[in-house]
């Protein structure tokens, strides 16, 4: 998307990507349209790593790696991934994109990498829950059915008294008594007909119900998630940007307080090396106590009228 010119409708659409990703940081309309790249970076890196976790696990795992760099190496991976995944080309170099200026053709690559970010978020939970559900399928097909528990051969009831009788644990034989041989086939005739009474139908909707209250599940946990890393992101993005402008207002000041000077003579000292001030003085004083000492001798000689 090439350059328009109107970039008051442009900055309206990158506020509007914006909302949609659910960017909750500083939006400082000022610097982005100075074309700031202070403001664009913690944009991308919203928008790579924070905006969605399947979409910065599956960057993680084609081999991006986006911490512990500086700007410039910061921008180049960017593009990297840009061209390799969307084979999406910017309209501008990483020097352009990290110096001043530029704003309009920023916004246009802001607004692109979102939409190529929210289609590929899209591409991946959409493929994830695919396979939830062929997962689940499966799992389906491998139950056992209830024939099998109806179709139980009536040769088992002939066994059932000699593992009564012969158990290995002797200690339960005093509590166990042997039941009779019909009253065990009673038994198993009313367990067979209270199972032949559940349909599969039942058994697959209760099946069912479990597997979708697990998924609801799982997607409450990860939008809550979501939500506590957004919130998160947000206040490292607002303290970042507050240490900034801290920065800012320091260097300004550290600018503007200049210490006032006494004389210009204190100039010419502060110039001078520190040795030469002390060398300095020392023969100040040393040539102010010569001057003293020969006045006092001539005084001497006066008063007591001896010619020197």
């Amino acid at each position: 998307m090439s350059a328009t010119g109107d970039l008051k409708n442009n900055l309206e659409k990158l506020r509007t990507q914006l909302r949609s990703i659910h960017y909750n940081g500083v939006f400082d309309v000022e610097a982005i349209i100075n074309g700031k790249p202070e403001v664009f970076l913690p944009l991308l890196n919203y928008c790579i790593l924070q905006f969605s976790k399947p979409l910065a696990k599956y960057f993680i795992q084609k081999g991006y790696i986006f911490h512990d760099l500086s700007d410039s190496k910061f921008i180049e991976t960017v593009y990297r991934l840009l061209l390799n995944e969307f084979s999406y080309t910017p309209g501008l170099s990483v020097i352009y994109f990290l110096s001043n200026g530029f704003s309009e053709r920023k916004i246009i690559f802001m607004c692109d990498v979102i939409q190529n970010c929210k289609r590929k978020h899209n591409d991946l939970v959409k493929a994830k829950r695919k396979s939830l559900y062929e997962k689940t399928k499966v799992k389906k097909d491998k139950t056992p059915k209830t024939e099998n528990v109806t179709d139980l051969p009536s040769q088992q009831t002939v066994h059932v008294p000699d593992i009564a009788r012969e158990p290995k644990h002797t200690v339960l034989i005093r509590k166990e008594v042997t039941p009779e041989p019909h009253v065990i086939r009673q038994e198993i005739h009313a367990e067979e007909s209270s199972c032949s009474d559940i349909s599969e139908d039942t058994i697959s909707k209760i099946y069912e119900a479990i597997q979708q209250m697990g998924a609801r599940l799982s997607e409450s946990v990860a939008k809550l998630d979501d939500k506590v890393d957004k919130n998160l992101s947000s206040l490292r993005d607002r303290v970042f940007l507050i240490e900034r402008r801290v920065q800012t207002i320091e260097d300004k000041y550290s600018k503007q307080h200049v210490p006032l000077e006494a004389s210009p003579n204190a100039k010419a000292e502060s110039r001078t090396p520190i040795f030469q001030r002390v060398e300095n003085k020392k023969s100040s004083t040393s040539v102010n106590v010569s001057r003293d000492t020969d006045e006092f001798i001539n005084q001497l000689a006066l008063k007591h009228k001896v010619n020197l």
